[in-house]
């Protein structure tokens, strides 16, 4: 890894992240799920999706566009960014500390 580049100080309190396609996908300490869209220039945008809360976890399938969250309720759920269709993916049994 090299020196990063800095997007942003209107980021912060960052819980997880996933990228892809000039998008990257992060929620915050509160559980808020935002898209930071990078066009490669100085101006990119910004966007909460407000139907999405308590997120820990995040992932993005790029081959199903599908963003998958996990939170402090026990399920994992995923949403279609081509529908925007929300659906409970299963029922979290025990906890798993990630290393």
């Amino acid at each position: 890894f090299g020196p990063g580049k800095f997007l942003s100080s209107d980021i912060g309190n960052v819980s997880d992240m996933d990228w892809y396609n000039n998008s990257l996908y992060y929620s915050d300490m509160k559980g808020d799920v935002y898209v930071w869209l990078l066009n490669g220039t100085d101006i990119s945008e910004n966007y909460h999706i407000s139907n999405i809360a308590g997120a820990g976890a995040l992932a993005f399938d790029w081959l199903g566009q599908f963003l998958y969250w996990a939170g402090k309720t026990y399920v994992i759920q995923r949403q279609s960014l081509l529908t925007g269709n929300t659906d409970i993916v299963t029922h979290v049994k025990l906890l798993v500390n990630d290393m």
